[in-house]
């Protein structure tokens, strides 16, 4: 957080540093690439997919509020789980996973509803997505 220059939490960010000798003034400034700090989200919540429907795949987005173990899986309309996206620990921050429209043994699904569901710490939350062919 940059407090000296009010308290800007995110976004895009270059710095400069001048470079000075014996307290003299002038000096050439010298500039850091572009560095942008996102915004970490007020809550954890699965987004959704998009496209939805969708053929052959889609980007489902999640928010984490602060670092955790996430679980996000894919299941038909039967309840079987179709595909394990994501089982990992991850960073505080906005993320979006790509679906290939494929099971976990790499066969393509058919035409139906699927359920995208998110489980991290006390949340977990499940989102209808369409496969349309």
């Amino acid at each position: 957080m940059d407090s000296e220059h009010g308290g800007i939490e995110h976004g895009n960010f270059v710095w400069a540093v001048t470079a000075k000798w014996n307290n003299t003034s002038g000096g050439i400034p010298v500039l850091s690439n572009a560095i942008f700090v996102e915004k970490i989200p007020e809550y954890t919540r699965l987004v959704g997919n998009y496209p939805n429907p969708f053929n052959p795949d889609t980007n489902i987005q999640f928010w984490l509020k602060e670092d955790n173990f996430v679980s996000l899986k894919i299941y038909n309309s039967r309840g079987q789980k179709v595909r394990t996206l994501l089982s990992a620990d991850m960073k505080a921050g906005n993320h979006t996973i790509a679906f290939d429209g494929k099971d976990d043994a790499g066969r393509i699904l058919s035409s139906g509803l699927y359920f995208s569901h998110l489980k991290t710490g006390k949340y977990h939350r499940t989102l209808k997505m369409i496969l349309s062919k």
